[in-house]
């Protein structure tokens, strides 16, 4: 089971459709991975006041969302201590996601921290499920030739429960796959990962959550073999169902090329999974491409 907990920028002030799609969002995580959303009171009676003035001139589609979220909530129903030894939590990454200039006049950091420590008293995995707002916890960075990269700069949370001897990472979700592929949350999520059974795979390095880990460069995002991927600059939005990789120097030796063509996730190409080779670009040798999915573990 996984408890998750709703990050209160859901409920900031915006237009409809916007407001309607993330409220969908939260609801196909909610049902794809059977997540508890339970209404934690040291939270959840503040998110209501939140959500509340929204939902009033909300449309009716918008409003039904609301209904769904809370009978998702209300089916949540979990056991929690009446007075929990709360813990401790690490402020910087609670006080990016939930500043005063966002939330006036309200003590959202230390409210989140508390509600996620009182879930982890169940014993159960909690994840907090975030809004991606410009400048808060995404960098947009915009190519010169075409698209973008949009980096994630708040990916994990850290508390520690009253007498745990090592912290515990909550991670930050923003897409239903990053529950399956937790490197997902800071890596773009149409990066394909070995279990997509693809014979070229995006490799996260070892510790892809640590801070001193690069996860891009320029507009590629950078694998654990420094393998560079990124969009193709001459398809419009750099889409292509496909991404770019430029090989290092170990695998372009070993090659005989400098680039390959990845399929990305989901696979849109009959019969191949995400991962596998999309296609083989004219002007590079015909040779044989091997496969480093091996090396990925």
């Amino acid at each position: 089971m996984t408890i998750a907990l709703l990050d209160p920028a859901f409920f900031l002030s915006r237009s409809d459709d916007e407001l309607r799609r993330d409220l969908d969002d939260i609801i196909k995580i909610c049902r794809d991975h059977s997540l508890r959303l339970p209404p934690i009171p040291e939270y959840w009676d503040y998110l209501q006041l939140l959500a509340r003035p929204l939902e009033t001139v909300s449309g009716p589609i918008t409003k039904r969302a609301f209904m769904v979220i809370r009978q998702i909530s209300a089916k949540s129903n979990l056991e929690f201590n009446q007075q929990p030894n709360v813990g401790s939590y690490w402020q910087k990454g609670f006080k990016v996601l939930f500043n005063t200039s966002m939330f006036p006049n309200q003590p959202w950091h230390r409210r989140m921290a508390t509600a996620i420590l009182r879930a982890l008293a169940t014993g159960e995995r909690v994840v907090l499920l975030v809004r991606k707002i410009n400048g808060r916890n995404v960098s947009m960075h915009a190519s010169p030739n075409n698209g973008s990269l949009e980096e994630i700069t708040r990916w994990s949370l850290y508390v520690r429960a009253a007498n745990a001897q090592r912290p515990t990472r909550i991670a930050c979700c923003h897409h239903s796959r990053n529950l399956s592929e937790e490197w997902t949350t800071r890596y773009n999520w149409q990066l394909p990962a070995p279990s997509d059974g693809g014979s070229h795979p995006f490799c996260v390095p070892d510790q892809w959550w640590m801070g001193r880990h690069s996860a891009c460069s320029g507009f590629q995002w950078v694998d654990r073999f420094n393998n560079q991927w990124g969009r193709p600059a001459n398809i419009p939005c750099g889409k292509g169902n496909h991404w770019d990789v430029q090989l290092c120097n170990q695998y372009a030796q070993l090659m005989h090329r400098s680039y390959l063509n990845i399929i990305d996730y989901p696979s849109k190409v009959l019969g191949k999974p995400s991962g596998d080779i999309h296609h083989t670009p004219t002007k590079q040798p015909q040779t044989s491409i091997y496969s480093w999915k091996s090396n990925c573990c």
